[in-house]
């Protein structure tokens, strides 16, 4: 029953959301980018959904940093909680991590020329943000001390550099560039 009660996954729930966002544009006859709209609101929304991962579920792995998080003591429904041991606050982490996103956003939102770059940007934030926090997640490593997530992120990496490279190459980000342009 992992199907109904587990294994799920923010990432696959964003590629589920992406494809059907395609799907809709192409039945619909929707040419327009349409990314850009929503990606500040994903990342806002990102964040206030961590909030109730914090409270419900493992936090990570155990950390003697002196921001790690306990479990309260006798706390049977927290699988992967190790009583006494301070944890990776990964929830946390993460909602920082979304909210500074969505700020950026927000900034970047009226200096990218292009139509769907925002969202590129996004996306690829977050994949590589992600990738280096399931080192600190409480996720089973299945190969080479990866995490499934690591695996899924490993190619999209690839595939989003070479995408925002091409972005690069093309004066996508040019105002980005010329704005930070120290003129003297």
């Amino acid at each position: 029953q992992a199907w109904q009660y587990g294994s799920r996954s923010i990432l696959g729930g964003l590629l589920g959301a992406y494809l059907g966002v395609l799907i809709a544009k192409r039945i619909g006859g929707y040419r327009g980018k349409t990314g850009d709209l929503f990606a500040p609101a994903v990342a806002l929304g990102m964040a206030i959904g961590r909030i109730g991962c914090h409270l419900t579920e493992a936090p990570g792995r155990p950390t003697e940093l002196p921001w790690g998080v306990h479990a309260p003591a006798g706390t049977p429904d927290c699988p992967g909680c190790l009583a006494g041991q301070a944890m990776h606050p990964s929830f946390v982490y993460e909602i920082a991590f979304q909210l500074a996103a969505f700020a950026v956003l927000l900034w970047l939102r009226n200096r990218i020329d292009r139509p769907g770059e925002l969202f590129v940007i996004y996306v690829a934030a977050y994949a590589l943000f992600r990738f280096f926090v399931e080192f600190v997640r409480a996720n089973e490593t299945v190969w080479l001390d990866l995490t499934r997530p690591q695996w899924f992120l490993l190619p999209s990496l690839a595939i989003l550099g070479v995408r925002l490279w091409h972005g690069y190459r093309h004066g996508y980000y040019r105002h980005l560039v010329r704005d930070q342009e120290v003129r003297v």
